[in-house]
């Protein structure tokens, strides 16, 4: 096997970290000449494998131990990558705090402009300093926790498949006649890449409730009565995004089925391959096999509408809310301004309920 570079994320100081400083020779390789696999960074020792596997393993034999309750994988997941599932929540809400703040201060440098004849100038350049400095170090700890978060999925991903392949071989050949072998590869091939995003949006089950409190409480100063209406839409809305959500997660249990029983009927056709071309049965099995297709490509077409509903009301409900919550504003007799409609878009509480739809 060919030497690969050394990671110089090993060495890597706190800014070259923040800035990702430590892979620009790896991106100048790649700019002058095509990359070779000797080119390739060293995995990390926390990167490798084993050393997750081995982790997970330690829990696992921990919770099996447990003599009081059912052993369940999404437990051990969760105690194998605990603390840095919550040094990354903190991270992710500090990204959220800072991403409302950015807003409300857009918001504030608006209303300046509306009463620049009484408020003082320096007003609007605090605010405007304030916005630069919030936007970058919003973008900073977003990357960071995006990199730091799907690195917790790509571990848990990387584990859980390594337990696979070790589980597989330690299967006696009775165990083996009652799995197929398509089963086990659309586990170690498909589902398990579900792994990858579930670090990056678990943290919004606590984060939403929170920031759509600091949110109400803000609408409510500057809106009154009139966000009980966009609210209101807000509850609708979540609970068809739940629906949509709840039959997405049945439909992916179904087609996992058949993807598996097609699977083992082409890996049962490509064995016995000689016999049927034997018999001239080819025909007769070129119809099983589309028949099974067939019908997994329905499930496949409900699931895409299924998710196609739920992007739509992800896409449009914080316009919604914020037209409904504008419009019983105006209909109750208010006055609207441009801080008002600003203030009311950038803290609609819908943007981290999104979010958590996601998941």
């Amino acid at each position: 096997m060919k030497k690969l570079q050394p990671n110089k994320l090993k060495t890597a100081n706190i800014l070259s970290m923040i800035t990702y400083w430590w892979m620009n020779d790896f991106f100048k390789d790649g700019r002058k000449r095509n990359l070779q696999v000797d080119d390739m960074l060293e995995l990390l020792n926390a990167d490798t494998s084993y050393e997750q596997c081995s982790r997970l393993e330690r829990n696992w034999e921990k919770e099996v131990g447990n003599k009081n309750r059912k052993p369940n994988l999404f437990r051990t997941l969760l105690r194998t990558h605990k603390w840095s599932l919550v040094k990354n929540g903190f991270a992710a809400y500090s990204k959220e705090l800072l991403r409302m703040g950015t807003a409300v201060l857009v918001s504030y440098l608006v209303r300046y402009f509306e009463q620049k004849d009484t408020v003082p100038m320096w007003h609007a350049y605090a605010y405007a300093v304030a916005i630069v400095v919030a936007a970058y170090t919003s973008g900073i700890v977003h990357h960071q926790v995006c990199y730091w978060t799907f690195r917790i999925g790509w571990h848990m991903r990387i584990s859980v498949c390594a337990i696979m392949y070790k589980k597989t071989l330690r299967l006696s050949q009775k165990s083996l006649s009652e799995f197929s072998s398509g089963k086990i590869i659309n586990l170690g091939a498909t589902d398990v890449i579900r792994y990858d995003f579930f670090p990056p949006f678990i943290h919004f089950i606590w984060i939403g409730p929170l920031q759509c409190v600091v949110g109400a409480t803000i609408l409510w100063w500057e809106f009154g009565p009139s966000i009980l209406a966009g609210m209101g839409l807000l509850a609708v809305l979540i609970a068809l995004q739940a629906a949509c959500g709840k039959q997405y997660a049945k439909l992916r249990l179904v087609i996992a089925s058949l993807t598996g029983k097609r699977v083992l009927g082409m890996n049962e056709v490509i064995t016995g391959m000689r016999i049927i071309k034997m018999y001239a049965w080819e025909k007769p099995f070129a119809r099983l096999l589309s028949e099974r297709r067939r019908k997994e490509v329905d499930k496949i077409l409900v699931s895409a509408i299924i998710k196609t509903v739920n992007m739509t009301l992800f896409v449009i409900q914080e316009k919604m809310i914020t037209l409904i919550t504008i419009t019983c504003y105006i209909f109750l007799g208010g006055s609207i301004s441009a801080f008002k409609v600003r203030t009311g878009m950038n803290c609609s509480c819908s943007r981290v309920l999104q979010s958590k739809s996601i998941v």
